[in-house]
């Protein structure tokens, strides 16, 4: 891959042969970038490595470094990847598999997650349309919860939370800001009977 633009191609599921399969040291290389496009450029990767390559996990190699490695820009504040990465990290936890997920719009990038000792679950969608809003509906099967918190990473939010979200009737919508990554993070209803993901 060219290191100053980044890989841009969809990784390839290889055999796991039981063992799992882990994305490690990765960067750009293309000088200073702490801009939304940027983090939303890491959450993409993220997300592919996750449904495309079925990888268990997506390491970052530095936390400060010089030039454009560190998950903290070159004046060591916080690079909005490093908030992007959060939308994954803070709420998909060990014990947490992807459960499948689907979009019908093609630039709104959808992940789900479900804890299997609890019915804790996390939704991830990556919005890479630079300009356009996307009006998501998301039907949950096989669980629901009673709602779900929005955390939001924009050119203007850190994973800052949002207002809950009603889940009625096992759905919700919500419209997901351009270049943005959302994560909605939910437990099941009270009663619900956990059954963790295959």
């Amino acid at each position: 891959a060219n290191n100053a633009v980044g890989d841009q191609t969809t990784p390839a599921a290889i055999p796991s042969y039981g063992k799992a399969l882990w994305e490690t040291e990765v960067a750009l290389l293309s000088g200073s970038d702490s801009s939304i496009a940027n983090g939303v450029y890491y959450a993409q990767r993220i997300y592919l490595y996750m449904t495309q390559a079925q990888a268990n996990a997506y390491h970052y190699w530095w936390l400060v470094a010089s030039g454009n490695q560190g998950l903290l820009d070159t004046s060591a504040g916080p690079a909005k990847r490093l908030f992007t990465f959060g939308q994954y990290s803070r709420f998909v936890r060990p014990n947490f598999y992807r459960i499948d997920a689907t979009s019908s719009q093609s630039s709104a990038l959808i992940s789900a997650y479900k804890d299997s000792a609890s019915t804790a679950f996390a939704i991830v969608v990556v919005n890479t349309n630079v300009a356009t809003d996307v009006i998501q509906t998301f039907n949950l099967t096989n669980f629901t919860g009673a709602s779900v918190t929005p955390w939001i990473t924009s050119a203007s939010l850190s994973l800052a939370p949002q207002t809950p979200v009603n889940v009625t009737n096992s759905s919700f919508t919500y419209d997901v800001p351009a270049m943005s990554v959302v994560t909605f993070v939910g437990q099941g209803v009270i009663g619900q009977v956990n059954t963790p993901p295959t």
